[in-house]
């Protein structure tokens, strides 16, 4: 542990000077990387339901008005999003390195950061592969009203407006 070796007598005498310095340190590490982890944390903030709900119902309300537009608008709020993201962790890197000197060797923070961004990066995978799912959900969704509307019109014609009713 944190022992000398007494240069007169040869015993093992207790550093505890080494100690308390030691535990220090480890507390200084302990807080940069909790501090780290809580502005991570932060900005992972999931949003609200209502939140949620009310941008589902526009994005509704724009894509059934039109859909090509509609498709550029998602496009571009990805890549701003994308953008944005991109600009927060240079920031946050350039936060970190001005905190660097005091905490963390440049190697834990390299590793630190490496992970950090290889979650970022499946993070981005993960809110693509919802884009599209929620695209092909539009596509079916689409597909299912234009069947109803179709089978709804041949009843329409085939057994008249009063079968029609009846099936509704």
């Amino acid at each position: 542990m944190h022992f000398y070796e007494n240069q007169k007598s040869g015993e093992l005498v207790h550093n505890y000077r080494e100690e308390y310095r030691r535990r220090l340190l480890t507390v200084k590490l302990k807080n940069a990387v909790m501090q780290f982890w809580l502005e991570v944390k932060e900005s992972r903030q999931k949003p609200s339901m209502e939140e949620i709900i009310q941008n589902l119902v526009k994005k509704k309300k724009e894509e059934s008005e039109n859909t090509a537009a509609a498709n550029e608008a998602k496009k571009k709020e990805r890549k701003d999003r994308r953008e944005r993201n991109r600009k927060a962790a240079l920031e946050k890197q350039k936060e970190a390195d001005s905190h660097l000197t005091s905490y963390i060797s440049r190697d834990q923070f390299n590793y630190l950061y490496g992970e950090i961004i290889d979650i970022n990066s499946r993070i981005s995978d993960h809110a693509n592969k919802v884009d599209d799912l929620e695209r092909q959900l539009l596509d079916v969704n689409k597909k299912r009203k234009e069947r109803k509307k179709k089978t709804l019109s041949d009843t329409m014609s085939v057994g008249g407006p009063g079968l029609a009713v009846g099936r509704l």
